[in-house]
């Protein structure tokens, strides 16, 4: 969305850790361009993949990392600890086209004007993702001794200071005390980079995210 662009891998892996850092992405054998990225365990509810948990590793690229990506004919990712891929890029100038405008469209339902999009280089971010911002201490109690589980889906309005001005409910988790409690363990404990204008100035920006609410055991 906007000027930059976000790549995720999906892959096989057993239990590991969050993780989030730098990494590296090459396009057509070139030089390396440095990228964000934020990991993640995924349960595999598909019944057609045959694995219980998936990785998902996710690269936030700027502005520059983006206009290479446009022409590329292939991609190399270099994740320390996570994954080191290449992939073919055929035909895909169209697709990536559709991706833009399908996330300029989706940007503007959850309330992101086109000109605020245009005007992000480099979209807000936190440098360890969301881990340890919640806790099982934060389990809504009521949520808990119902057994109520789910994922909420929010939107974060960021200030050019990083701080959340506003947080919405995108996708309720099925649970006003889950989406409830999100939002205020979000806006009180996370503070990001804030977004970088097409002239390097910190400015507003806007992070769409989910947060998954699960009791083990």
């Amino acid at each position: 969305m906007g000027a930059g662009a976000n790549a995720t891998i999906l892959y096989n892996r057993e239990w590991a850790l969050f993780g989030s850092g730098d990494a590296t992405v090459r396009f057509d054998g070139g030089e390396p361009s440095e990228v964000w990225y934020s990991s993640r365990l995924l349960w595999n509810l598909s019944k057609e993949i045959k694995t219980l948990t998936m990785r998902s590793v996710v690269m936030g690229m700027d502005s520059d990392s983006h206009k290479l990506l446009t022409n590329a004919a292939s991609v190399a990712f270099d994740v320390p600890g996570e994954v080191k891929i290449a992939f073919a890029l055929p035909e895909h100038p169209a697709a990536l086209k559709a991706l833009d405008d399908c996330a300029t469209n989706l940007g503007v339902k959850w309330g992101y004007p086109v000109e605020e999009q245009r005007r992000i280089a480099k979209p807000p971010r936190r440098e360890k993702g969301f881990r340890g911002l919640f806790t099982a201490a934060d389990y809504p109690v009521e949520a808990m001794k119902a057994g109520r589980m789910g994922r909420a889906h929010v939107r974060l309005r960021i200030s050019d200071t990083g701080a959340i001005t506003e947080c919405s409910i995108l996708r309720s988790s099925g649970n006003a005390e889950l989406d409830n409690a999100t939002c205020r363990i979000l806006t009180e404990r996370a503070t990001f980079e804030p977004a970088r204008d097409v002239e390097g100035k910190a400015t507003r920006g806007v992070v769409v995210t989910a947060i998954r609410w699960i009791m083990m055991g």
